[in-house]
């Protein structure tokens, strides 16, 4: 699979939270808590994201916006 140029993600830990930073032209487009997912989903959406799989509109749909406090 081709991977999108201008897509790039970051792993955030808050504790034992994970969140995923997704990135779209070097803007933040969205932050997903993955928590309650496996290692294995989490690589999963990353490299689907990272190939257009995973829409923008997608990552808007779970977006947290911010890290909660």
């Amino acid at each position: 699979m081709k991977i999108l140029e201008n897509r790039s993600t970051s792993f955030k830990y808050v504790g034992n939270i994970t969140y995923v930073e997704f990135y779209e032209d070097n803007k933040m487009i969205g932050l997903i808590d993955y928590s309650q997912h496996s290692k294995h989903y989490i690589e999963d959406a990353i490299e689907n994201f990272m190939t257009g799989i995973m829409t923008v509109e997608t990552i808007k749909r779970y977006n947290l916006g911010k890290i909660p406090e």
